[in-house]
């Protein structure tokens, strides 16, 4: 079933585009370890490694997790609230590189795939139009190196850029401090104000 819901308000409108994965997982309660943040289901964890181990790391814990999709704001900040407490003080100043104006201690998110002409995909396999960039990303390292995926920041800062919750584009290879992972469940997005989760296929809302 694909559903579209369009809401009109005003001048200024942004599409964003949900698509949900298909699951056989009724709710976050099943999965020992995640946390039911609004109907998602998500799990903050320390890998100080690259974006691809991040993923299998992930994987250990579930066989159906993957780096996390985001699908709204409010979601947004109810992850970045879980991850700062168990990966915040570990991962305070790791991987600090002034010279490559690089910061490793956030955590991966699932958003990768960014390319000049391209916003991105989630490896989880839904569709969602949200984005949280920090002030100047993405900005694919300023043409030094490719930056195809993402972190999100885990801590508040005083800095213009940086901010809890703001995501940067990255290189693959960087050794990340956190992930967040995500296993999809029939909740999944349920927060997202015009999200329709599972069975529902296909959601689009305009505001």
């Amino acid at each position: 079933m694909i559903l579209f819901i369009i809401l009109h308000l005003g001048i200024g409108a942004e599409a964003i585009f949900f698509k949900q994965a298909s699951t056989n997982v009724s709710s976050c309660d099943e999965i020992p370890g995640f946390k039911n943040l609004g109907g998602s289901c998500y799990a903050a964890i320390e890998v100080k490694n690259t974006y691809e181990k991040a993923r299998e790391a992930c994987k250990e814990l579930h066989s159906k997790a993957d780096l996390a999709s985001i699908r709204c704001e409010k979601e947004n900040g109810l992850v970045a609230d879980m991850a700062k407490y168990p990966l915040g003080k570990k991962c305070n100043g790791y991987g600090m590189e002034s010279f490559r104006f690089t910061s490793l201690d956030g955590a991966w998110i699932g958003l990768n795939n960014m390319q000049p002409n391209s916003s991105g995909t989630w490896v989880n396999g839904i569709e969602s139009g949200y984005r949280k960039w920090d002030y100047g990303e993405p900005n694919n390292g300023l043409g030094a190196r490719p930056e195809t995926v993402t972190a999100m920041h885990i801590k508040a800062t005083y800095r213009r850029y940086g901010s809890l919750g703001f995501w940067n584009d990255m290189y693959a290879e960087d050794r990340m401090c956190g992930a967040i992972c995500e296993v999809i469940v029939k909740t999944s997005g349920s927060s997202c104000p015009g999200y329709k989760p599972y069975p529902q296929s296909e959601v689009v809302v305009i505001y």
